[in-house]
């Protein structure tokens, strides 16, 4: 967001029961619960339950979920272990009709495959003793023998680091590791944990390299997500952050790489943060049709992870503050996308998204920097137009090549920070966000990098216009964007909401600051300058 107020009071009535209790209701009724029962144990009416499950569309989901027979044996358990009331029996009559009825529709099981000698048995008594701490999730996943796995897992859970220690563990008995990630920096922290749980358990590689381990001869691989990299790897892979690959992406690196890794036995992992319905991904872990049996899955959202032991500082309802609700939703309960009212749809921030975007040559660099303090955070996106391969002339893509984001930064750390990214890139222009809070370092800036920086005043025809014009370049892809969850997230969260004047475009939580990487990018579009043309087109000025 644009407009700072760091203390900015909500309109009309409080809501009388916060976020967490909603999420706690949307998990209590997919998983079956009445909205009878689930307003009788956190004490409102069931009528209130129901507005927010037709709201948030949570029957659909139900309905979804009622799909999966895993669902249903669930429901089917609880009640059966419940008081037999007419109403209760009647429901379970009706699920085990209907679960009889997709019991019909599926394959026969087969069991599912595992791996011998999947990890080393000599460090496995240790890392799964209170001693080494691991939460009873992360012991679970790494006690697994299952060859094919599927992880649907919620942020900041610690997930990164158990698969770090999976993959030593396969190192130490003798089967080459690869590590394929949504984008490079990612590949590269799961061996930076690698290495920590070297350290730990004292083991010395014979070989590190940036992208590689080696531990008597068997060797640990990180690589970003071309799926030309892995083709004839031999050993166990990891796709981390599957979900966010491309969908013909996900299925290129699938065909490219498993039938090389089953023909020798090898294991098959998927971890992720769920993204979009309907790719490859997703009929994995919702086992599609029936085709995926041979997998085991798991489902671990920021609930379950704080029930079996994880501490979270500041408590579920700060970390909640952080994200608009179809965000959390995705990152924290493991639900997939829905765009809402989302000016940036995911399927169009998708297209635009690409692993090793710094890589992209780009020149006519122009930076934007939206300011924050306590309650916003500070973003600075680096903008370069690409060039060329072959003739090095600009194409008309603009490559977002660098961004920054800080939260709670000292105005005179942020105008250093500024001076700093300044020296280290050839930027032709800055544009500063002077609104409120931002007025006096954006005067500094423009004074340090004069004539290159411009002051920037949001109001609401400004920030239309710079809306729009992101907006045009991303339906056009004539942008393009890392492939990092984070940015993707925080370039979706500015939504259409119509007022009494028209459609105003803001990021749903004040307090989050969460948008301001989407300002910090759009103040360098200039809006469509021309609006629609009678063919549906609209001309868009990157910068004056």
């Amino acid at each position: 967001m644009a407009a700072k107020t760091d203390a900015a009071p909500r309109r009309g009535r409080p809501r009388k029961y916060g976020d967490e209790t909603r999420d706690l209701a949307r998990e209590a009724l997919l998983s079956g619960d009445t909205p009878e029962e689930i307003a009788q144990r956190i004490g409102c009416s069931s009528r209130t339950v129901r507005g927010w499950a037709k709201a948030g569309g949570w029957y659909r989901m139900l309905a979804e979920r009622r799909n999966s027979l895993a669902q249903l044996d669930s429901e089917i358990s609880r009640l059966t272990k419940q008081r037999s009331t007419n109403a209760s029996a009647d429901r379970l009559a009706k699920l085990t009709k209907a679960r009889d009825r997709l019991a019909k529709q599926q394959p026969k099981p087969k069991p599912r495959p595992t791996v011998r000698q999947a990890v080393s048995a000599e460090l496995m008594d240790f890392v799964l003793s209170p001693e080494y701490g691991l939460y009873a999730y992360q012991r679970e996943f790494i006690e697994s023998d299952d060859r094919f796995q599927h992880v649907r897992k919620a942020r900041q859970i610690g997930f990164s680091y158990v698969i770090g220690l999976r993959v030593l563990l396969g190192l130490m008995a003798g089967r080459n590791q690869l590590v394929l990630s949504a984008s490079e920096d990612q590949a590269l922290i799961i061996l930076g944990y690698v290495r920590h749980h070297m350290a730990r358990l004292e083991i010395t590689a014979t070989d590190d390299r940036v992208d590689c381990i080696v531990v008597n001869g068997v060797e640990a691989r990180a690589l970003s997500s071309n799926w030309r990299t892995g083709q004839g790897f031999h050993g166990d892979v990891i796709f981390d952050e599957f979900d966010w690959l491309r969908p013909k992406h996900q299925r290129l690196m699938w065909g490219a790489i498993v039938p090389s890794i089953t023909a020798v036995g090898g294991r098959v992992t998927i971890s992720s943060t769920p993204f979009l319905p309907g790719t490859l991904s997703w009929e994995i872990a919702e086992n599609h049709r029936g085709r995926w049996e041979q997998f085991r899955r798991w489902r671990i959202t920021i609930h379950d992870a704080i029930a079996q032991g994880m501490p979270l500082p500041g408590g579920i309802e700060e970390l909640r503050g952080l994200f608009d609700s179809d965000t959390w939703a995705m990152f924290y309960l493991c639900q997939y996308a829905e765009d809402g009212s989302a000016l940036l749809g995911w399927d169009a921030l998708h297209a635009c998204a690409v692993p090793g975007v710094e890589t992209v040559r780009v020149g006519r660099l122009r930076a934007g920097m939206d300011v924050g303090r306590t309650a916003h955070r500070t973003a600075i996106a680096l903008l370069g137009q690409e060039r060329d391969a072959v003739t090095d002339g600009y194409t008309d893509r603009y490559v977002l090549s660098r961004h920054w984001i800080e939260r709670g930064m000292p105005f005179a750390e942020q105008r250093a920070l500024a001076l700093d990214i300044d020296r280290r890139y050839a930027i032709d222009q800055w544009r500063i966000d002077r609104t409120g809070l931002g007025m006096q370092l954006a005067e500094e800036l423009s004074r340090d990098l004069s004539p290159r920086a411009v002051g920037v005043h949001f109001d609401a025809s400004k920030k239309q216009r710079m809306a729009l014009g992101l907006l045009k370049l991303v339906e056009d892809r004539r942008i393009v964007l890392p492939n990092d969850p984070d940015v993707l997230a925080s370039l979706h969260s500015v939504q259409k909401i119509v007022s009494g004047h028209g459609l105003r475009y803001e990021a749903p939580s004040d307090e989050s600051g969460h948008g301001d990487l989407f300002w910090a990018l759009a103040m360098l579009t200039d809006g469509a300058r021309h609006g629609a043309t009678p063919g549906g087109g609209a001309v868009v000025e990157v910068w004056n």
